[in-house]
């Protein structure tokens, strides 16, 4: 089942935030691709990935950001 050919039911954008070094890009590395990453490159602006998971029957697909956070 590819991302392209799938019937989706809903689709939901997520943003992760947080400090900078914390591991948000290595908790959606993690997440959208399977592989763990202990360390990463610093994301600059914004980082794109999505996933489609399934929930009872449902295609759902997740458009999950990452984001620099200053603070």
């Amino acid at each position: 089942m590819t991302e392209t050919s799938t019937h989706l039911d809903a689709t939901f954008r997520v943003i992760i935030i947080g400090t900078s070094g914390i591991g948000k890009s290595c908790f959606l590395i993690q997440f959208t691709d399977g592989i763990f990453a202990s360390e990463n490159s610093v994301t600059v602006g914004a980082e794109y990935r999505s996933k489609t998971i399934q929930v009872n029957n449902a295609n759902i697909k997740l458009q999950i950001w990452d984001t620099v956070t200053f603070i």
